[in-house]
């Protein structure tokens, strides 16, 4: 899931590209609807994400994409990805 959340982030900074800093988008702004982020260890509302993009620096698009499973049957724990492809356990 969270792959697919890095991927419509990089979507959506091509497709938005040099119109300044934007501010993060949303689930929408990324394409997705309810459910669309829900999986065997994570529900919809787990995962949440940072990102930025600004002309002015290198790399121009910047994020984070965090995981905190809410699910019961497992003990929670949180997983991060950024925009260097850095896993965080």
């Amino acid at each position: 899931m969270m792959g697919t959340v890095a991927t419509a982030l990089r979507a959506y900074g091509a497709e938005k590209g040099d119109t300044g800093n934007w501010p993060n988008p949303t689930q929408v702004d990324l394409g997705f609807v309810p459910g669309d982020l829900a999986g065997k260890y994570f529900a919809d509302g787990d995962i949440t994400w940072t990102a930025n993009y600004d002309s002015t620096v290198t790399p121009s698009l910047t994020y984070t994409i965090s995981a905190t499973s809410s699910i019961t049957t497992l003990n929670p724990v949180t997983v991060t990805l950024d925009n260097t492809g850095k896993w965080t356990p």
